[in-house]
């Protein structure tokens, strides 16, 4: 199937805004599905936080994988920190709202 439009700004873009929210503990949820909001809990975004703050701002990003899953957009994308990269892999509705977020060291 085809990838669907996103309304909203780039994967790219969205992935860095939502894992600086994540560093900072502060998520902006109307960027999220309602099922993503009932699981991403205030302790969830607590621990995240915790984990994420050592890696610094991403000093760039790139695109590595696009693909459609269930009408959504689903996306891999690589952050660059100084001390190595991570992995998110993003899945967005077409209204741009998140559906899923996972980051993962390479």
């Amino acid at each position: 199937a085809a990838v669907p439009e996103i309304h909203g700004p780039t994967a790219v873009e969205a992935a860095q805004v939502l894992f600086t929210q994540y560093q900072t503990g502060v998520v902006d949820r109307k960027k999220l599905s309602e099922a993503f909001n009932q699981f991403l809990s205030d302790a969830k975004i607590s621990g995240a936080a915790t984990r994420l703050k050592r890696y610094g701002l991403p000093g760039g990003a790139d695109l590595l994988s696009r693909g459609e899953r269930g009408g959504m957009e689903v996306t891999t994308i690589r952050l660059k920190f100084a001390n190595g990269s991570l992995r998110t892999l993003m899945y967005r509705q077409p209204d741009g709202k998140v559906e899923q977020f996972f980051i993962y060291e390479e």
